[in-house]
C-alpha cells in the first residue's frame, strides 16, 4: 500500500472493515501513521490502526490487512 493510492482526506467517516469483514468502526481522524476508528456510538471503541494496515479504499469501506483477534492490540475503550 502507498500512500499516494488513497486520498486520506476521503475516508473520514467511511467504513472500516478487517478481514472477513470485522466491523472496525467508521474513521475518525487520520494522522501520519495511523487511521483512527471509532466503533459503536456512546461509549464505543476505538481503534488506532497502522495505515501499513490498509489493503485497500473501495469508495466507500476502508479494508485492513487485519482479523479480529489482531485489531484487539490496537483498540483503546
Amino acid at each position: 500500500m502507498n500512500d499516494l493510492d488513497i486520498v486520506w482526506t476521503d475516508i473520514i467517516n467511511k467504513e472500516a472493515r478487517g478481514m472477513g469483514g470485522y466491523d472496525l468502526g467508521e474513521v475518525q481522524s487520520v494522522n501520519a501513521d495511523q487511521v483512527i476508528t471509532k466503533k459503536g456510538l456512546i461509549e464505543g471503541d476505538n481503534f488506532f490502526l497502522p495505515k501499513r494496515l490498509v489493503d485497500r479504499y473501495d469508495g466507500h469501506v476502508l479494508w485492513f490487512r487485519i482479523t479480529q483477534e489482531q485489531a484487539q492490540q490496537y483498540r483503546q475503550t
